[in-house]
This record gives C-alpha cells, structure tokens and sequence, in this order.
C-alpha cells in the first residue's frame, strides 16, 4: 500500500504542508482541510514509523509551561465546556508547527514553504488592495475581519523588507520588493490603525538592527515612511482614518478603553486564576459590560495582555509573558551571535504580533496565530540546517 510506505508517506504529508501555505492567507475552510489532512497523515506516520522530533529547549519550555498552564486552567475552569473548546482552538493551531518540526527537514523544504506564503500573502494583499480602490477602506481580502489581513501583514511586511535587503534573497529581490511594496499598499487599504503604528515602529527598527554598521538603508526606510504619511494625508479616507487615533470620543477608541477597563475589573475581581479560559465574552455580556457601552456583543478585550490577565488571572498572564518573552529573547540572542537573517525575521513577526496585540487580542485570530507558530517552526529548522552547517565546517 502507498500509505505504507514511509517515504511516500513523507512526501504526502510536505505536499498537505504545501497545501497549508499556498492557502493560508486565501481560504480558510481549504486550511482546514489541509490541517485535517497533515494530521490524518502525521498520525499515520508516527504508527508506521516515529520521526525524531529535536525542538530547542529554550522554545520548547515556555511553550510547554503555557499549555500545561493552560490545562489547569481549564480543569479547574467553573464552565469547562467554554474552556477545553477554547483549550483546543490554541491546540490546533499548533499542528502545523508540529508537522514541520517532525517532517521538514532541509533548506529546499523551507524555502519552499516560504514561497509559496508569500505567494498567499501576495494573493491576498491583491484583492485587499483592489477592494481598496473600489471604495472599502477596510479591506479584509479573504478574511472574515479585517483585523486577520492586519495579524498577518504585521508578521510579513517586516520580514519582507529584511528579506528585500538581505544578500541570500538577492536572486529573488525584484520578486520580494514587488510582494514588499503590494503589502504596504494592502495595508493602507486594510485601515487597520494599530497594524499601521505598529509598522511604523517595526521597519525603521529591523533596518536599524540589520544595518548596524551602516544607516544609509534607515534613510531609505524613513524617506519611504514619510511617502506613506504625505498619501495617508492627501487621501481623505485614509485621512480621516489616522485622524481618530487619538481621538478619545471616536466609538472604537471609546469602546476599547471601556472593554479595557471591564477587563481589568475581572482581574480584579479573580486575581490568581481569572474569570476562566474562555468564558470572557459570557461574563463580559453579562456581567462587566459597561452602562456606556454602546457595542454589546463583543467577545474579547482587544488586548493580548488584558484578555489573558482577565480569562487566566495572574498564573496564565504570567506563562503567556514568559512564552513570548522567550521568543523575543532567543531570537534577538540568535541574531547577535550568529547573525542569521531569519532570526531578525522571526523577531520582527513577534514584536508584530505583540505590538498590534495591544490594541486588539492577537493572540485570539485562529488564522494569524496559526501562521505565526508554523513560521516559527520553519525558522527553528532553519536553524537547525545552519548549524549543522556550521559543525560540518568546523569538522
């Protein structure tokens, strides 16, 4: 049988990976079903033969303390059938990342699983950027919201640039500059303003860092920068888009700060473990809802850090922090050392995902999320290949 054989087997599970990235930034249900399929495959895989999984233990532990974090939570949860459906929504989003970390296991895998991302990515910033100029000023591409096409720019535009600038990708620069400058176009067009503020923070700062002997191209990012600011201003909808920013009296930057604060009473109210792992819209609507509130079926806090605090107390905030304050530290550790572009990368996607989580829950978008620990994946077998590189060099 062709499911027995292991090797075969292999090339089945790559092409459902494939699948997965050609389709994540496009459709949703196709994600699915590749996702359904990758898992139908690994688990045959690992009956026939167990593949050799050799994660760094620097990822691998906060990673393992926030999900065992999260399954005392939801054990102890006072409405345990919210919170194993909201345990496993964050459980499958990681098959991906498992799957690469199991099955991928060369460079040419790699880039080809960034290829054909970008290539979705690109697909969708298209069509955002074609709503755009048909009139939507939030465009949401394929995406049921148009904070899914932000989460995803704010990983991408970031690593795009660095991957513009970096030497290894210079055969293919004319087709990443052409994806970077369609990204930025999508998302002007997305009106999304956190993912536009948390840009503007992230591409003169990787450029700083990757550029730190030289600032010529730290120019280049801020002329580029101020190019975006003149149109922003001179387009009216867009316009008037960056003028709410800080207007307190806007409705959506009224709301936040009365979501915020409902979320910080639930904090206050369950310090050590939270109102409960998924139960955050119910006892919002129900109970912490605001008089002033004028939206009133909003079902999380717009804020990674708020939501985690209110759902999970002190105990699930404090394995969320370490979680992703390992990410930011092993990568920017990784780049210093060894200077590999694609831990810069991966750093950049973190801080994106962090930033833009700040004013919206992040951490919350099945699709954003599940993208992001599927980079990580392919960025830690990245790493892998390079260090055995390396040791082979030296040998």
């Amino acid at each position: 049988m062709v499911l027995n054989d292991i090797e075969k087997l292999d090339k089945m599970i790559f092409g459902s990976l494939c699948g997965y990235s050609l389709m994540s930034c496009v459709s949703l249900a196709a994600v699915n079903i590749f996702i359904a399929l990758t898992t139908v495959l690994a688990i045959m895989r690992f009956v026939r033969k167990r593949p050799a999984i050799d994660m760094p233990k620097q990822y691998f532990k906060p990673i393992a303390i926030f999900f065992v974090t999260l399954f005392f939570l939801m054990i102890i949860s006072p409405d345990f059938d919210a919170s194993i459906k909201k345990f496993w929504l964050f459980v499958y989003r990681m098959i991906p990342f498992i799957a690469v970390l199991a099955f991928i296991k060369d460079k040419h895998q790699i880039y080809t699983l960034i290829t054909l991302i970008i290539i979705s990515v690109t697909t969708a910033d298209i069509y955002a950027i074609w709503q755009g100029m048909h009139g939507d000023y939030r465009a949401k591409a394929f995406g049921g919201h148009p904070m899914d096409l932000a989460g995803i720019l704010v990983q991408w535009i970031p690593m795009l640039l660095i991957m513009s600038i970096d030497n290894q990708w210079c055969a293919q620069r004319k087709y990443i500059v052409a994806a970077l400058l369609i990204g930025c176009a999508a998302v002007l067009f997305n009106g999304t303003r956190g993912a536009w503020i948390t840009l503007a923070i992230i591409m003169p700062t990787a450029v700083f860092m990757y550029h730190n002997e030289t600032k010529k191209m730290m120019v280049y990012v801020l002329i580029a920068i101020m190019a975006v600011g003149i149109l922003v201003y001179n387009v009216p909808e867009l316009n008037a888009r960056m003028v709410t920013l800080t207007d307190k009296s806007f409705q959506s930057n009224s709301e936040r700060i009365l979501m915020w604060n409902s979320a910080w009473k639930m904090f206050y109210d369950y310090p050590l473990t939270g109102v409960g792992l998924g139960t955050y819209a119910h006892r919002y609507q129900t109970e912490y809802i605001s008089p002033k509130a004028l939206e009133r079926n909003l079902g999380h806090a717009h804020n990674n850090f708020l939501q985690m605090l209110a759902e999970t107390g002190i105990v699930g905030f404090l394995s969320f922090c370490f979680m992703f304050g390992s990410f930011l530290y092993y990568t920017f550790k990784d780049w210093r050392q060894f200077h590999y572009t694609a831990a810069l990368m991966f750093f950049s996607a973190t801080c994106g995902i962090i930033l833009q989580g700040l004013t919206e829950f992040t951490f919350g978008n099945r699709i954003v999320m599940t993208l992001y620990f599927f980079l990580m994946a392919l960025y830690l077998q990245y790493i892998k290949q390079c260090s055995k590189c390396l040791t082979q060099q030296e040998i």
